[in-house]
């Protein structure tokens, strides 16, 4: 890696603070979209010509699997966060991000230890713990994953991603009114959210609320307009008032969207309701 560009990343790097964390959606940066902005062409040429990266530099093998992970190319970034490894066995940063390829794998098992082992060397970073929770709470294994929030949280209560996960977590273990409590707090932190939208709503459904719910899916679609799933979601809501025209409206929405699925509830509602084909 050329000397001058290498001092660049390592200087955003040094800046930005921690390396790749998982969120929904995959994998993103947190703060170190611009080192892959400036590494870019560098992945590529070093892509040409291997001979370019120092194979004693844990960093420049780290730089380059961050890259390939961005890329979807997770078994080029897991070969390089072991050549890390291999150069400085214990490296945190190089666990977590070879879990977070893991984990986008669906390799939960290997992903937990990896982030096991970065916990071991460094204890302290939420992201790390909010990294194994997603894992084990992906696994199903839903008491360990709170826990594990639990910990982010304690090191950093501005970590939206551990409350919506462990909000979720609460969900699918029945506690509705945790989940409720924990999707509204990581609204609070980003109102962007949609997602915690949805599920908040989902939980006020489980709740027999459904104006609330009816609410937050709205508040979901304002987000994120075409998404299918909570125009069927809130239609369903709907239907279950009585409100037979928001829901036709919602579903017709959906299936113009391209959702086969809404398309059959669609005409189960003209037939049930009597109403010719359109």
């Amino acid at each position: 890696m050329r000397d001058k560009e290498k001092k660049e990343l390592d200087a955003l790097v040094k800046a930005q603070g921690s390396s790749i964390q998982k969120v929904p959606g995959g994998l993103v940066k947190r703060g170190l979209e611009d080192v892959l902005y400036h590494l870019k062409h560098i992945v590529e040429d070093l892509d040409q010509d291997s001979s370019q990266i120092d194979p004693n530099d844990p960093n420049a093998f780290i730089y380059r699997g961050i890259a390939y992970a961005k890329k979807g190319d997770y078994d080029r970034a897991i070969v390089d966060f072991s050549r890390a490894l291999q150069i400085i066995p214990y490296f945190a940063q190089a666990y977590n991000d070879r879990g977070i390829a893991y984990a986008e794998k669906g390799d939960y098992d290997r992903a937990i230890a990896d982030y096991s082992q970065a916990l071991q060397i460094d204890p302290n970073p939420a992201q790390v713990y909010n990294n194994r929770g997603i894992a084990y709470y992906e696994k199903g294994d839903y008491d360990r994953a709170i826990v594990d929030f639990n910990n982010a949280l304690r090191i950093d209560k501005n970590v939206s991603i551990a409350y919506y996960y462990r909000g979720l977590s609460y969900y699918y273990k029945g506690d509705f009114d945790r989940a409720i409590k924990d999707f509204s707090h990581a609204l609070r932190i980003d109102a962007s959210y949609a997602y915690a939208y949805y599920r908040r709503g989902n939980a006020y459904h489980y709740k027999d609320d459904d104006d609330r719910a009816i609410a937050d899916y709205s508040s979901a679609l304002q987000i994120d307009p075409n998404n299918t799933q909570f125009y069927s979601t809130r239609g369903f809501a709907y239907v279950r008032k009585g409100d037979k025209l928001n829901a036709r409206r919602d579903f017709q929405r959906a299936a113009d969207l391209g959702d086969e699925d809404a398309k059959g509830v669609l005409e189960e509602l003209r037939r049930r309701h009597g109403e010719a084909d359109a």
